[in-house]
């Protein structure tokens, strides 16, 4: 079954290991006083407990927290551990691996707006799903349609992040690429915002193929989770660190890039080429974001995710989810005994490829790779120039295979092929010394002999 590796943050970052005895004494040192009527409080685990009798509260599981709701009139209940089944960001994000998420969800065609004087493919639409993650509930409330005004919603920006970020893709892929269907001839961009409480991720969500009145889009949740007892600061778990993922242009990037591959190769997303996908991803959502911000190669700072991390736990956390300059050293997190596992070399890659950990972790040498490409054509040099040249052309070089497989060691004699063809162009992007940098930079991460 095929993998939806959409998911920005993949399954295997989402394990707590905070200690439950700890969590389990700061629940047991509850103060009434504390609590607001009607108001909704978390804490990181996953477990249950029998509220007291002299506590108008009841506490229950829902992912990995505890969530205490006061009200007015509870009877105190007894209730029943473990919860195998809660509803959790984690069970959603394996589920999606599983392809039970995707299945259920349909953005109808029907739903959308669009002026008749853009486009189709141009078009953007951006829904509120108003915090809801059932499936009945898709696309939400349509908020805001290409070439609407931006939305006055004091304290929540995510419709209009949503729509410009958009917009900034499509313009990146358009004027540096000269693709103006980014998604498919007629397919739209559309997005959801709020899916969910505290879902801490983003994803590319492809229609069923058969389905002509429905269409893709992408769908991000909020992240950051809160504790009520630390004056509601982002809950200590890897997941619960993360947020506003809308409003980072990277990420938006990097699932539209999802789409883009989807539309032009068909690329299957298990194995190594489930990599590939995310590498793609990856790189062209980095060298979306440096155009935007017209970043050298040395201006940039080569990390993926930095700008989701809370501002309270930079520190704790480490500073990105990836690194391409430097993979297997984006984070190590002590407390919550996690560490960057990437790779950035052929010898050292994760055998098991059934494992879907394994995707994430093995793309780390084609991030590098192209890192290496880039800072070869100089530090002054931009990173969607020379290098995103090479890279596009290798796409569609595979789009003519015809193949819906490549594995790292098939891109890199593809871009290598693409960089050779750019040199015969008749007035040629690139020098024979650029196509020297792509071989060297593969032959340096042991891709190429």
């Amino acid at each position: 079954m095929a993998q939806p590796l959409c998911f920005f943050i993949p399954d295997h970052i989402f394990t707590p290991t905070i200690n439950r005895n700890a969590v389990a004494n700061k629940v047991e040192e509850l103060n009434k006083s504390n609590l607001q009527t009607n108001a909704s409080y978390r804490v990181a685990n996953s477990w249950r407990k029998e509220a007291s009798k002299d506590e108008d509260l009841r506490l229950f599981a829902v992912s990995n927290e505890v969530v205490i709701e006061s009200f007015d009139e509870i009877q105190p209940q007894k209730v029943q551990e473990p919860v195998e089944e809660a509803y959790t960001p984690t069970k959603a994000v394996r589920d999606g691996y599983e392809n039970k998420l995707s299945e259920t969800i349909r953005i109808p065609r029907d739903d959308l707006k669009f002026p008749a004087s853009v486009p189709i493919e141009q078009s953007r639409c951006v829904f509120d799903l108003q915090f809801s993650k059932h499936p009945w509930s898709f696309p939400g409330v349509l908020m805001r349609s290409e070439g609407e005004p931006a939305l006055e919603r004091q304290g929540d920006p995510a419709v209009n992040q949503c729509y410009e970020h958009m917009g900034i893709v499509r313009d990146f892929y358009r004027e540096v690429f000269g693709n103006h269907a980014i998604l498919g001839e007629g397919i739209p961009l559309v997005g959801i915002v709020h899916y969910d409480f505290y879902f801490p991720n983003a994803w590319w969500h492809e229609r069923d193929e058969k389905d002509d009145g429905s269409v893709p889009g992408l769908i991000f949740g909020d992240g950051w989770d809160t504790d009520p007892w630390k004056n509601n600061q982002p809950t200590k778990w890897y997941g619960g660190c993360f947020g506003n993922f809308v409003g980072s242009l990277e990420i938006v990037a990097h699932e539209m890039t999802h789409g883009m591959v989807h539309s032009l190769l068909k690329l299957e997303t298990t194995e190594e080429s489930g990599s590939l996908h995310e590498h793609l991803a990856d790189v062209f959502g980095m060298m979306c974001e440096q155009w935007h911000k017209n970043q050298t190669v040395d201006d940039a700072d080569w990390l993926v995710g930095e700008d989701l991390i809370a501002k309270q736990f930079k520190d704790l956390q480490g500073f990105a989810l990836r690194s391409v300059k430097a993979p297997g050293k984006a984070y190590d997190i002590e407390d919550l005994g996690i560490k960057d596992a990437q790779v950035d070399h052929m010898s050292n890659m994760m055998q098991d490829k059934r494992d879907v950990k394994s995707i994430y972790v093995n793309m780390g040498i084609m991030n590098k790779a192209f890192y290496l490409v880039a800072q070869a054509m100089g530090k002054k040099s931009k990173s969607w120039e020379k290098p995103g040249k090479i890279w596009y052309a290798a796409l569609q070089k595979l789009r003519t295979l015809g193949s819906s497989k490549c594995g790292i060691t098939g891109w890199a004699t593809i871009t290598v092929i693409a960089a050779k063809n750019l040199l015969k162009d008749k007035k040629p992007t690139i020098e024979q010394d650029d196509v020297q940098a792509v071989i060297d930079a593969w032959k340096e991460v042991g891709v190429l002999k």
